[in-house]
């Protein structure tokens, strides 16, 4: 691509990850688009990630690292974030890679044919113990999205499932965190649902890059294997705090977010299936909320709904612990 022009800022949290964090940041460096920076956060690493950290930046002058005490990943990010200066920035997982060397010369041909503040690309699953990739979404070639007006962006977005709330499925211009403080909250877990609310709100356009180039690495130690009390009640009360947003948007725009926060919902009472401590009053709070269930473009939002309409919330999270205890 002869136009080079728009900076990228990938930004790696890096935390004792030092079996991986090779492959991640070589997937970077071998982008035929060559216009980047890369932010390494060292978050504190026990291992010898801070040394691999400062090796990179050595041998190649577009790696800068940042040695922080331990604060988390959504502190590291904020790191990151205040150190970039590129046009968009991009968050990389220092376990995850992109498998593919133009993924970046993709993602800026569809910025200088669209110039949208936020742009969604897919992923697949590599589940490590048994080195299989899933596709997160087989159809990802052929998606488009009606780029009308936001509404039109937003409904087609999470008709389709797209807009999910992981920070790293997406392409962000960097004006959006200065102007609208979109920074992470530390010290919480599943931070990114609240925070994709926030950038549903604040951005104005929208695209779709029609690869799948993330590799998303499953491991048997991720924290979705080890979930605590914390975790569901920081899941659960994101939800809410995103939800308190919805009448700040217009009437069409408000019943896509509120797709979104249905599906976000029924995630937490996915793990609510499988917590290790007494979480009976989150549940309460659950139940509660369940007239979420009728936003149900999701597929998955629906199948709950459905059960939940005919058998009740209590049959429905029966039903719904012994379906997540057997595919895990």
């Amino acid at each position: 691509m002869k136009n080079q022009s728009c900076k990228f800022s990938v930004i790696m949290p890096v935390y004792n990850v030092e079996n991986y964090i090779h492959k991640s940041v070589d997937s970077v460096l071998q982008q035929t688009y060559r216009n980047f920076e890369i932010i390494l956060v060292d978050d504190g690493a026990k291992d010898n990630c801070p040394q691999i950290c400062d090796s990179y930046a050595e041998k190649d002058s577009r790696i800068k690292v940042i040695h922080k005490q331990n604060g988390g990943l959504s502190d590291a990010r904020n790191f990151g974030i205040d150190s970039a200066t590129g046009d968009y920035i991009i968050f990389l997982d220092s376990d995850d890679y992109w498998n593919s060397d133009k993924a970046l010369e993709h993602i800026a041909q569809k910025i200088e044919a669209e110039h949208s503040d936020v742009l969604f690309f897919f992923f697949q699953y590599l589940f490590e113990a048994e080195n299989k990739i899933v596709e997160y979404n087989p159809d990802y070639q052929t998606l488009s999205i009606d780029r009308t007006d936001k509404a039109s962006q937003l409904t087609d977005l999470i008709k389709q499932n797209v807009f999910i709330s992981s920070a790293w499925a997406k392409v962000i211009k960097r004006t959006l965190f200065l102007d609208n403080n979109l920074y992470f909250e530390k010290g919480i877990y599943s931070e990114d649902i609240e925070w994709s609310a926030r950038l549903m709100l604040y951005a104005q356009s929208f695209s779709v890059v029609n690869d799948n180039f993330y590799i998303y690495i499953q491991r048997d130690t991720s924290i979705a294997h080890a979930l605590r009390r914390k975790n569901i009640v920081d899941a659960k009360q994101n939800v809410f705090k995103a939800l308190a947003m919805a009448d700040k948007f217009d009437d069409k725009a408000r019943t896509a977010f509120m797709n979104y926060i249905a599906y976000q919902y029924i995630t937490v009472l996915n793990v609510c299936c499988v917590c290790l401590d007494d979480i009976s009053d989150v549940l309460k709070d659950m139940k509660q909320h369940r007239y979420l269930l009728d936003y149900h473009w999701n597929p998955k939002v629906r199948k709950v709904y459905t059960f939940n309409k005919y058998l009740g919330f209590t049959l429905t999270m029966k039903l719904l612990r012994l379906y997540i205890t057997k595919i895990r």
